[in-house]
């Protein structure tokens, strides 16, 4: 029996967009891997880091983020999020680029676990007595994803028993006149949020178990890393 594919929301979303590219990029390996150095990349990973630190332990941020040397540069000004940062800093519990790992049975174990079978990754969470707060900072394109939110809510009520009730959000870095997307959950939502990623991810597992990975062509597909001999919706 084929052992079982750990997931996270970006794999659910790939697995889901197309099985075949998450079979490509995330069980043989054989496609091509993404170029990280690409400058949306950089600016999303510049972006991350300079906030973790401002959350983690006060380091100052740079207006705007400092740009990429060469030809492709950009200019991403934070400081239109000073007011909301400094009062998430104000709270007791501020965990920032926090990894949460479950098995089968949803007991925590390591990243790297062999029992691994969620992954979640929370930008910002912020714990005020029995109310948490989850922020994913967003570049780029506003684009919708709230089913993410739903499953950082999952996880946070599985970890922390005392928390009753998460707020989520995403915060568009490059957009200030954007309203956050915010999404609210309580402890009785939790068992239907596992269960909706539950019969989702199921669907990883059968064709990991079947070996059948079929292409799914959609607009995505010429973004693909696959090479045009390695899948026929190629673009």
């Amino acid at each position: 029996m084929s052992s079982t594919i750990a997931w996270s929301w970006s794999r659910l979303d790939m697995f889901e967009q197309c099985p075949k590219g998450f079979w490509g990029n995330n069980v043989s390996k054989t496609f091509p891997k993404p170029n990280f150095e690409a400058p949306h990349f950089k600016k999303g990973k510049a972006v991350h880091k300079v906030l973790e630190d401002y959350l983690r332990d006060g380091t100052p941020i740079p207006f705007p983020v400092p740009e990429i040397n060469g030809p492709e540069k950009f200019f991403v000004k934070l400081d239109f999020l000073m007011p909301l940062l400094d009062k998430m800093r104000s709270a007791k519990t501020v965990l920032p680029e926090l990894q949460v790992t479950f098995d089968i049975k949803m007991h925590e174990v390591s990243w790297f676990d062999k029992k691994a079978w969620c992954r979640v990754v929370f930008d910002a969470l912020i714990i005020v007595g029995d109310f948490a707060l989850v922020i994913d900072w967003k570049t780029g394109k506003v684009r919708q994803h709230s089913d993410q939110l739903k499953l950082f809510a999952g996880a946070v009520l599985s970890k922390y028993r005392k928390v009753n009730k998460v707020l989520t959000a995403y915060v568009w870095c490059e957009h200030e006149h954007t309203i956050p997307t915010w999404a609210e959950y309580t402890r009785a939502d939790q068992e239907s949020i596992w269960r909706d990623f539950g019969d989702r991810q199921e669907l990883i597992q059968m064709c990991n178990e079947s070996g059948n990975w079929p292409a799914k062509p959609n607009y995505l597909c010429k973004w693909c890393e696959a090479r045009e001999d390695q899948c026929e919706h190629k673009k």
